[in-house]
């Protein structure tokens, strides 16, 4: 067996290379659609789903059961927390908190906080934000701190396309995620960067 280390080394680079180029274009196409552009462009992710009107129930289409994928809070007003509404906010234990303890001028259309889901779903997961649930770490939107923003929110869940494997939905999810991060510099929830 005839094996050249070193081509096989530059093909792995090449495609190392090639996947991250994917991956910065898909989370750029992502951060388009939030700010009100055409999705035709998405392709990794099927079409996106904008739910605003989660404060009552949080969504439940079946388009979200069992899928894996990205998923986006986004204010959909402006709100501003004083730094005790923030202090409140940030005292819970295992929920997304700010960064900082000082007052946040929350504007609409501001990411508040992303996240993907690998080993549950988006209708699962989302739904979790919304509970108080104290096992898992989320927003937990529920919670008395928290109510505050529950009204202001949105969210945009990105399913990934059926094609994908679960194996490839934990390599591809956490890099779109993490160039998310970057791109829209989430106000909660801790950094993937």
């Amino acid at each position: 067996m005839n094996v050249n280390f070193e081509q096989d080394s530059n093909a792995i680079i090449d495609l190392l290379e090639q996947f991250e180029q994917i991956i910065s274009d898909e989370a750029k196409q992502i951060a388009l659609v939030l700010s009100g552009a055409n999705s035709n462009a998405l392709s990794i992710f099927e079409s996106p789903e904008y739910f605003d009107d989660c404060p009552q129930s949080p969504p439940r289409p079946k388009k979200l059961w069992g899928r894996k994928g990205i998923y986006i809070f986004v204010l959909n007003s402006d709100v501003k927390l004083s730094s005790d509404e923030v202090r409140k906010w940030n005292s819970l234990n295992r929920g997304a908190g700010f960064k900082t303890y000082s007052e946040q001028n929350l504007v609409k259309g501001d990411c508040l906080y992303l996240g993907d889901c690998v080993s549950i779903s988006l209708y699962v997961r989302i739904r979790q934000h919304y509970s108080n649930d104290q096992s898992y770490t989320a927003l937990k939107l529920r919670h008395s701190s928290r109510k505050i923003l529950r009204n202001c929110l949105g969210v945009w869940a990105f399913p990934l396309k059926k094609e994908y494997s679960e194996e490839h939905c934990r390599i591809i999810l956490p890099a779109i995620e993490k160039r998310l991060h970057i791109l829209l510099s989430p106000k909660a929830g801790s950094s993937r960067v």
